[in-house]
């Protein structure tokens, strides 16, 4: 967010330490937010803290492998 932008949203709200993100995280504390108000904020808010993965690769190094020999014929 361009600190132009946050500085408006700032001064619209009164609040010189105020952001979106913690804004949205206020909410999950509200009386009336239900569990699935809660994980959509946390999703939302996720993909401002973390890299979405696009694939996750799983290797299992922890058995041997298996060789196999076949007698055609």
């Amino acid at each position: 967010m361009s600190s132009g932008v946050l500085k408006m949203l700032r001064d619209h709200s009164g609040d010189s330490r105020y952001h979106p993100l913690t804004s949205l995280l206020d909410l999950v504390d509200e009386p009336d937010a239900t569990i699935v108000d809660k994980i959509n904020i946390h999703k939302t808010i996720g993909k401002y803290v973390e890299a979405e993965m696009k694939s996750v690769e799983f290797i299992d190094n922890s058995v041997a492998p298996t060789n196999f020999s076949f007698k055609i014929g």
